[in-house]
């Protein structure tokens, strides 16, 4: 199944798909888009950027070396309600968001998220360069990779704390040596916006069509889930112990059998 999800989530072309989501969030551009979602959403921007090569920050060489390391960048977002991890997960970033939390009932509802994994810490009063050390750390664990020269965009307050009011977004390079301000941007196959406007922008569509091997579906994962899984419920899962444990397993989204039930009955399962 992991393999399946993996598979499926290769050929995404992020950049196109960023910019269908933020024309739309502003309806066409026919109403205007809040600053916290404006802020948030320029996290997952960033991180279209690193992924796709779309505002590269190093040059060629660097880049090509970095590759074959399989570097993976991450986002973390300090919040207190979720909705800041929310703002940012709308977007489909192409890297893991790590919510960064003290409260549980916000962490457990990460599974129902795109892409987002949990971390648990004790106060809030975190300094960026700490949020991404711990980030990290979850990230490296989840996917047994090493971290170290990857770049994490990090979510917090502008006075500390939470990100879910006046948030700023700082970007670290794990391991310390800072970002190269080496520009390198070369122009590949058009693109076209959801208004029509051409895009100009490098890398290949898919990285991967029917060539499958069995060395290809066992290695180990390289990127977080981000493809959905939706569950259809039957009677015994209604209870609040057995969605508890769906949501656990990775469930995202719930399809509601309505050959069992009412429509009050369901509501009712709804409202837990």
């Amino acid at each position: 199944m992991a393999a399946i999800v993996a598979n499926a989530e290769t050929g995404v072309d992020y950049y196109s798909q960023y910019a269908f989501i933020r024309y739309w969030a502003t309806k066409a551009g026919s109403q205007a888009m809040s600053a916290a979602e404006a802020i948030l959403a320029s996290a997952a921007s960033m991180a279209v950027g690193f992924t796709e090569d779309t505002t590269p920050e190093m040059g060629g060489a660097v880049r090509s070396q970095a590759s074959k390391r399989t570097l993976l960048n991450l986002i973390a977002c300090v919040t207190s309600t979720g909705a800041a991890a929310g703002l940012i997960a709308k977007y489909r970033p192409p890297v893991p968001v790590v919510v960064v939390s003290d409260s549980d009932s916000v962490l457990r509802q990460c599974g129902v998220g795109f892409g987002m994994l949990p971390l648990k810490v004790a106060s809030l009063n975190l300094d960026a360069s700490k949020v991404a050390d711990l980030a990290a750390a979850v990230v490296g664990k989840v996917l047994n990779l090493p971290m170290a020269g990857c770049k994490a965009i990090v979510a917090v307050g502008a006075k500390g704390g939470d990100a879910d009011k006046d948030a700023v977004i700082n970007v670290i390079k794990l391991g310390g040596g800072g970002l190269k301000a080496t520009r390198n941007f070369s122009t590949g196959n058009a693109l076209l916006t959801p208004s029509g406007v051409p895009i100009q922008r490098p890398g290949t569509r898919s990285k991967r069509a029917t060539l499958t091997s069995l060395p290809l579906i066992t290695k180990p994962l390289t990127s977080a889930r981000a493809t959905r899984i939706i569950c259809t419920m039957g009677p015994k899962c209604w209870s609040e112990e057995m969605l508890g444990k769906l949501l656990d397993a990775g469930m995202d989204i719930i399809r509601l059998n309505f050959s069992h039930g009412d429509h009050a009955g369901h509501g009712e399962v709804l409202e837990r």
